[in-house]
């Protein structure tokens, strides 16, 4: 998983620092991100991308062994993860409880669950130990019940069918980078349309864009800056950097913008049912 990063600046200078660290510099007269990070990370990603490149076109087998390398890395960053988060004694009650319930399982609803497994959830089951693949289930359910994404997936989902229903699989990308003028991944950009919309229903959202204005939001900020914990430096690093890095970005470019929350889902999706995609647009 590695450290999380935020990038600050001060005066002249820019640095970055752990994000678990944030509050303490905020405290110390530092301010979020760089007052030039765009054009910083446009430089950055198109320098990894042309030496990765080149690395590929010259030296395939150099090439191989730094993806090769670069797997190993997430695997060893994820297994920390893991090692960091897991309440041991927690799972171990989790897995008797599920293990206590599929020992109730007809042969029937046995072979039904093995039926609905992919393949390559059958091959990756089938090389993993039964205590890491009960670790792995209990860890991945608790970190999204932790990090508030448990139902996210289904906002995605209803989206993603109804913008594939209305205007084609071709029409749409999905949680990718689309082009230059927007350096960060989009949840969704309807090409025919030149329109960008990002799902923010995460609560490290909020459920509304930081307002440096809004005497309410100043007062939300400190508050957080007092408590000074993991959630609370998130929240500062996602609602009052990177959201409004990326607004400020769609806005400096003209981009057709959508920012779509919790609060205003619904209307979200009876827009485009009505064709009425524009009304919402920044």
């Amino acid at each position: 998983m590695g450290k999380i990063y935020t990038y600050i600046h001060k005066g002249q200078q820019n640095s970055k620092c752990k994000t678990v660290d944030l509050c303490l510099f905020l405290n110390d007269g530092w301010e979020l991100g760089w007052p030039n990070i765009h054009d910083h990370m446009v430089k950055m990603s198109k320098k990894a991308a042309e030496k990765l490149s080149d690395l590929k076109e010259n030296n395939y087998e150099d090439y191989v062994k730094f993806q090769e390398n670069k797997s190993k890395n997430v695997s060893k960053g994820l297994l920390k993860f893991w090692s960091d988060v897991a309440d041991k004694e927690y799972i171990k009650n989790r897995e008797e409880k599920k293990q206590e319930s599929r020992d109730n399982w007809t042969p029937e609803e046995r072979e039904l669950y093995h039926n609905r497994m992919s393949e390559s959830a059958k091959r990756d089951r089938a090389n993993t130990s039964q205590e890491e693949y009960h670790r792995r289930s209990v860890l991945a359910t608790e970190t999204k019940k932790r990090n508030g994404t448990m139902n996210t997936s289904s906002y995605e989902n209803i989206t993603y069918d109804l913008l594939r229903t209305i205007y084609g699989d071709d029409d749409i990308i999905y949680d990718d980078y689309v082009d230059d003028r927007y350096s960060t991944k989009c949840d969704f950009y309807i090409k025919s349309l030149d329109i960008f919309i990002e799902l923010n229903i995460h609560p490290s959202h909020n459920n509304h864009p930081f307002d440096e204005n809004n005497a309410d939001d100043l007062s939300l900020v400190e508050e957080l800056k007092s408590k000074g914990d993991k959630w609370s430096n998130m929240i500062l690093d996602v609602w009052c950097r990177r959201d409004v890095e990326k607004f400020n970005q769609a806005k400096d470019n003209k981009l057709n913008y959508i920012l779509v929350y919790p609060n205003n889902f619904d209307n979200f999706i009876l827009a485009i049912k009505e064709n009425r995609i524009w009304d919402l647009v920044k």
